[in-house]
């Protein structure tokens, strides 16, 4: 049924050319002989990454034949099923009958039962790379069905250093650039974020708002009695408290102020399907006691774009902290906000193991110095750490106080490393 569709699509993608940027994430997966899962929103690059993938190991000595590219959400797969899946190799072999291809599966979420073929396919021995962008697919029944076949990992949108490669800088040249021009590169940053297509745009709120609307439709599909409305105005809300602990009797109360009726249980599962679609991603309060971990949460948008289209007012200070809970989640540590009577924004673990503590704030003014220093001299202390880190626009001191070291850092030097 599909054969003749599947053969149009690979020949197109073996005659087709792309033009894109480079990303040292596609160097690092195709060493090896592993499959990969490369899981995160749309539009961060994971089909371009598979492009790339194509193209290092033809520099290697394979042929553009050697490979099948399928984007499972392209039109004429629209009603492409489980069912279908076998047709993917059949078409292959009918012209490459004593080739074994290297499989190279965009967006396969869309397929119900994907991960028992791909499962089945690498224990025959194919390589595979699929790509999805649902975060379910990461969870624990996903990996009971496809078994420890793949390596997974996180495509999301660029950080600070990616973005200044797409703008055309090394690594080399970041070190050596006057602090005013990165500045001004880094407010681009904050502003628009790094999904890749914006960050080479001049359009970017355009391409942005089809972004949020295309997130907006992923969610309405997952269930029927979702509304539109009501999920904009929940996104709306959520953008408002980034820098705030809520939960979800908050945001019930919030419904009811506008004298609006929804059922609490309908708020929660928004939050899921938001979590779900990397729209957007939530941060659970420290406590010492792994039971009680769960209590108090704060959410944070996939990419500093989505926050800076419900602008109203500017507030640097919320998006600051917003691109730095990005950068901390990109890093695959575990991380926290801490709360007793006073807050820390950011607890960075390892192995279950406290190993740094972080305040944001936009400037550290002599109205707000004192709450933001003995908040983080609190978590420090009550965390045993001798020293914490303050990030801010633009500022840079070093705060000696209760025998603790307190490092106060302009946010892009600390983004790029810089001391």
């Amino acid at each position: 049924m599909f054969e003749d569709i599947l053969l149009e699509l690979y020949r197109k993608f073996w005659t087709g050319k792309n033009n894109f940027i480079n990303r040292d994430i596609a160097i690092n997966v195709v060493s090896g002989n592993s499959s990969y899962l490369l899981i995160g929103p749309r539009r961060a690059g994971k089909s371009t990454l598979l492009y790339e993938i194509c193209d290092l190991l033809v520099e290697k000595g394979l042929s553009k034949e050697d490979f099948i590219f399928i984007n499972f959400e392209a039109p004429k797969l629209v009603n492409f099923k489980s069912e279908n899946l076998d047709s993917i190799l059949l078409t292959y072999n009918s012209i490459h009958p004593n080739k074994k291809p290297i499989l190279l599966l965009d967006e396969i979420q869309h397929i119900d039962n994907w991960e028992r073929y791909v499962r089945n396919l690498v224990d025959n021995q194919y390589r595979v790379f699929v790509t999805g962008s649902n975060s379910r697919m990461l969870n624990a029944n996903s990996r009971s069905l496809r078994g420890a076949r793949f390596i997974e990992k996180k495509v999301l949108p660029l950080n600070f250093e990616c973005f200044l490669y797409f703008k055309g800088f090394t690594k080399r040249d970041v070190l050596i650039q006057p602090n005013a021009k990165i500045i001004n590169l880094f407010r681009e940053y904050l502003q628009y974020g790094g999904f890749p297509e914006v960050v080479l745009s001049n359009k970017k709120e355009d391409i942005l708002t089809s972004y949020f609307e295309l997130g907006v439709s992923d969610v309405l599909k997952t269930n029927s009695d979702f509304n539109e409305l009501e999920i904009k105005l929940l996104l709306k809300k959520i953008r408002e408290n980034i820098k705030s602990e809520v939960t979800i009797n908050s945001y019930n109360s919030f419904f009811k102020s506008i004298d609006y009726k929804i059922d609490k249980n309908k708020v929660y599962n928004y939050f899921q399907v938001f979590e779900d679609n990397f729209l957007v991603l939530s941060l659970s309060q420290y406590r010492k006691s792994l039971r009680t971990r769960s209590f108090g949460k704060k959410m944070y948008f996939i990419d500093n774009g989505y926050v800076s289209l419900f602008d109203v007012k500017e507030d640097f200070g919320l998006k600051l902290e917003n691109l730095i809970f990005l950068e901390l989640y990109a890093t695959g540590r575990k991380i926290y906000y801490y709360k007793n009577d006073l807050e820390c924004d950011f607890v960075v673990c390892e192995n279950d193991k406290v190993k740094e503590c972080i305040q944001v704030t936009y400037e550290l003014t002599d109205k707000d110095k004192s709450r933001e220093v003995n908040g983080l001299l609190n978590a420090i202390t009550d965390l045993n750490l001798n020293s914490g880190v303050i990030l801010t626009y633009n500022q840079e001191q070093i705060i000696k106080q209760d025998k603790k070291t307190i490092y106060v850092k302009p946010v892009w030097k600390w983004l790029l490393g810089k001391k």
